[in-house]
């Protein structure tokens, strides 16, 4: 599944299934140009475009959070537990009201992490998806930052 991001200017678009492209709108033609710049951000399952323009991408081979300036210089990171084996299968992201104070973080074991996007805090909780000793695969996950209140969804 194809991730994509638009600033709010709609001047740059972020996308890319394991590796970033970025497009910038070219107002002489009307029409989004490739940026053809180093690939700087690790193969990724999700990222997240952030209010300030920072970037929060959810890599792939150590399921770390990480965050970039617009500028695609690292300026914070959480580390995961040990990548998820998403083979075969896609993670899914899921938007809800209030998704710019809260993204859900999956640290590759069966805890999620409920992590302020500006500030890089966040609460773990451990043993969501069951202990490590239960066999199930999480598939997603809902929050509500108001209530505090989350909704995980898995295959068992």
């Amino acid at each position: 599944m194809q991730r994509i991001q638009v600033s709010q200017d709609k001047r740059l678009i972020y996308t890319g299934k394991h590796q970033i492209k970025i497009l910038r709108f070219d107002e002489s033609n009307g029409s989004y140009t490739l940026l053809q710049e180093k690939n700087q951000i690790a193969p990724f399952i999700d990222i997240k475009l952030l209010r300030t323009g920072e970037i929060l991408v959810y890599e792939e081979t150590t399921s770390d959070l990480v965050k970039y300036s617009p500028q695609l210089v690292e300026t914070a990171r959480i580390k995961g537990v040990k990548p998820l084996n998403i083979k075969g299968s896609e993670m899914v992201s899921t938007l809800y009201s209030g998704d710019d104070f809260m993204y859900i973080w999956m640290p590759g074991d069966s805890s999620i992490g409920l992590v302020q996007p500006e500030t890089m805090v966040h609460d773990l909780v451990t043993n969501f998806y069951g202990t490590q000793d239960e066999r199930v695969k999480p598939f997603t996950v809902v929050a509500n930052h108001i209530d505090k209140k989350v909704l995980g969804m898995y295959v068992k």
